[in-house]
């Protein structure tokens, strides 16, 4: 325990300052503060005492306060240095960047060696926008003083905003070598790893910030993004609750818990805070976005909650057009995207008004910020130059169904392809993907760089595989980057976006009248409109026999993540049992563990209502690596399809198998993506045109091996006329030469 120590003052000229200064060092700070009062009372060397006591004034966090002593100082000495240095200071703390600019320029003009000065002057300038002359600033520090840490993380700091994240991150190691408890160096060095995709080293990074500085909310704020990231939503909420104790005023991490929250299935929870959120920041638009997306239920409950939630999706998203429109959501370009209205496409229902506006206030947005689309100048080889824009060249379902195929069959001696890689995440699919590619564009870029980058390539096309899966490629599509720009069904649904042209769908998977469903000119390409390549597949051998609760038990596998499942459609599987189906239903687990337990609880209700043993005729199991999902396919006696949003991926795996797949034939393309692939190989006994429909061609397959035996042949003969489909490629083609008016 300190023991308290009984100052005297000596009456000595000029001994009160170097008093303070001892008291100050041996952490009596109340004395020194005591003391500076009475060297300023006793007018010993008042000019230096003002800015003493004003020094440890800003350390107690009384910024105004401190202000006033370096303002007194000032009006004794104007040309003092060292004043205008610590107000300058004091004033960026308190937010005031411009004047405290003002402040450290005066500074360094009295004294230009001030090195600490140059560093603050650079910050000041950083954070008004000047990097350029920030960066003049660091690097007459790391000149003078090579080995100054703080300078070298703050030049790091600006690295990261230009995108330079390689760079960044050497400076920030060497920050981080000669200042181990440089935090802001460690917290750099996080940033800069985050960005470029290496999430381990990031993550080591953060966690030695928390420990150093357990209230560094921006830390914590990172860290839960990165476990959100990796499917960790638990450890996310704990690190986004960190933050937004250690900082109430850091609304974006206000915005993330409300994303977990929704994410983890407290959708109520979720909404309420992003209330409270706009309560305090009316005009976050982080937090706008996040509330207008959060009114779509992710699985409702029931028809009621599911329009009300549309109703509120759209009301929200109207207020927040106004208030952009009136110059108040400033940052809404950079929350377009962080959440999108991804569930709204699995509710069965014409979403056209609603994605409109929600692409109205994309495009809002995003329109000061996009670069003039100019024509495209004629290429010297006089191939018509298409580029393609994706954060998917890799495994991955829009890959498989779209744009490998495209790729592959495209006639190069007509076309050029330029693919931009939106994501520094590879496979070996990406390297076949950049082998199809006259030009490959890549790395890490801002949102900026990317427009700037495809707008100066001489494009005559712009396409994307798909709209509404990825941040960036919504915020690039919002943008007019080239004279047209069409889009793919890999989110099968209107883009709602007034800056997409055309939608480039299929003969086979739309209904008449499908135009009315469009913002887009919808153009339909011939059969499934893809040239689709089959995957060979490797299975692990799956034992039917844990599924079974009787030899004889016929397997029926519904592959569909849970939320695909319409509370509405709950009946039909118990109707199918009831009405003499002997089968199980597979489901699946997924890794929201909510998801799939609200369909499980739902299920067991319809069959408990119609006396039937749910444990009998249901079983969910875990969620299958790809091997481990082919052998189930494989063993499966029969698929049926998800109601209303097919998977496409999946029909085709059942149909390179041989393994039966009923399908039912939607109102819209994303209902039809199953039932157009069984017409187009003239099966259409494995479509259902109805939910009663359904039900009866269900039963009659599961009670019907023969049925389903004649049926996988036919499903074997007939299937090479969906593979590497090069009609479907022409019709592209000869659609790209009609819109660039190159017949």
């Amino acid at each position: 325990m300190r023991k308290d120590v009984s100052v005297s003052y000596g009456f000595a000229e000029n001994a009160l300052i170097p008093k303070a200064i001892s008291l100050e060092r041996a952490g009596q700070v109340d004395e020194a503060l005591r003391t500076y009062s009475m060297a300023i009372m006793l007018r010993q060397n008042p000019e230096e005492a003002f800015v003493g006591r004003g020094n440890l004034l800003q350390k107690q966090g009384k910024l105004a306060e401190a202000l006033s002593h370096f303002e007194a100082a000032l009006k004794i000495g104007p040309n003092n240095a060292k004043a205008l240095h610590c107000r300058g200071n004091t004033l960026f703390l308190m937010g005031r960047h411009q004047e405290a600019c003002d402040s450290l320029r005066q500074a360094l003009q009295y004294n230009p060696d001030l090195i600490e000065a140059r560093v603050s002057f650079g910050a000041a300038l950083q954070c008004l926008g000047q990097t350029d002359a920030a960066i003049a600033a660091y690097n007459a520090v790391i000149l003078a003083v090579p080995d100054h840490a703080a300078a070298i993380s703050n030049f790091a700091a600006l690295l990261i905003a230009k995108a330079d994240y390689h760079a960044a991150v050497d400076l920030c190691e060497r920050a981080v070598v000669i200042a181990p408890g440089l935090v802001s160096a460690r917290f750099n060095l996080g940033l800069a790893l985050q960005n470029l995709g290496q999430r381990a080293k990031a993550e080591g990074a953060y966690r030695a910030v928390v420990a150093a500085a357990p209230r560094h909310a921006a830390a914590w704020l990172n860290l839960g993004k990165l476990r959100m990231e990796q499917s960790d939503p638990h450890e996310a909420l704990i690190c986004f609750q960190q933050a937004c104790q250690a900082d109430t005023k850091l609304i974006w991490a206000h915005v993330n818990l409300a994303f977990v929250l929704r994410e983890m299935g407290e959708e109520a929870k979720a909404r309420e805070l992003f209330d409270a959120v706009i309560d305090a920041a009316p005009y976050h638009a982080g937090a706008r976005v996040g509330r207008a997306i959060a009114s779509i239920p992710i699985m409702p409950k029931d028809a009621q909650e599911k329009q009300k939630g549309r109703a509120e999706f759209s009301a929200h998203i109207d207020a927040i057009i106004v208030d952009a429109t009136a110059g108040k959501l400033v940052d809404l370009a950079d929350a377009i995207g962080c959440i999108q209205p991804y569930y709204l496409a699995y509710h069965g229902e014409k979403n056209l008004n609603l994605l409109s506006r929600h692409g109205d206030m994309c495009n809002a947005a995003l329109q000061k910020s996009q670069p003039t689309a100019l024509p495209a100048l004629p290429r010297k080889d006089g191939r018509i130059a298409i580029g393609i824009v994706s954060a998917h060249f890799k495994k991955h379902s829009v890959w498989d169904a779209i744009t490998r195929g495209l790729l592959e069959t495209l006639d190069r001696s007509q076309f050029s392809v330029t693919l931009f890689n939106l994501t520094i995440a590879e496979d070996d699919q990406t390297k076949i993907a950049q082998s199809y590619s006259d030009r490959w564009v890549d790395g890490v870029m801002t949102r900026q760089g990317w427009a700037n980058a495809i707008a100066g390539a001489n494009l005559d096309m712009l396409v994307y595989p798909e709209i509404g899966m990825d941040q960036t490629t919504l915020q690039l599509a919002s943008m007019r980057l080239v004279q047209h720009q069409a889009v793919f069904w890999g989110h099968p649904e209107t883009t709602g976006l007034a800056t997409i042209d055309t939608f480039l769908s299929a003969e086979a998977l739309e209904p008449e009248n499908a135009d009315l469903a469009y913002r887009e000119q919808l153009v339909q390409l011939p059969n499934l409109g893809v040239s689709y390549r089959p995957n060979i597949l490797s299975k692990i051998k799956f034992d039917a026999a844990t599924l079974r609760h009787h030899p004889d038990q016929v397997v029926v596998l519904c592959p569909g993540a849970s939320f695909k499942y319409q509370p509405e459609d709950d009946y039909l599987y118990a109707e199918i049992i009831e009405r003499g189906g002997d089968a199980v239903f597979v489901f699946f687990n997924l890794k929201q563990k909510w998801m799939s337990e609200q369909l499980r609880l739902r299920l067991q209700k319809a069959f408990k209502e119609r006396g039937l043993c749910f444990e009998v005729h249901c079983k969910f199991i875990d969620w299958l690596n790809p091997a481990e999902f082919a052998g189930l396919i494989e063993i499966s006696d029969l698929c049926l399809d998800s109601l209303d949003f097919s998977g496409f991926n999946t029909v085709m795996q059942a149909v390179e198998m041989g393994v039966p797949y009923l399908a039912y034939e939607g109102q819209f393309l994303r209902g039809r993506l199953a039932s157009g692939v069984f017409r187009l190989m003239g099966l259409p006994e494995l479509v259902a045109i109805d939910r009663a429909d359904f039900i009866g061609r269900a039963l009659g397959l599961i009670n019907r091996k023969a049925d389903r035996q004649k049926l996988a042949v036919k499903i074997l003969e007939q299937r090479r006329v969906l593979w590497l489909d090069r009609a479907a490629t022409q019709g592209f083609e000869d659609f790209v030469r009609i819109a660039t008016f190159r017949n």
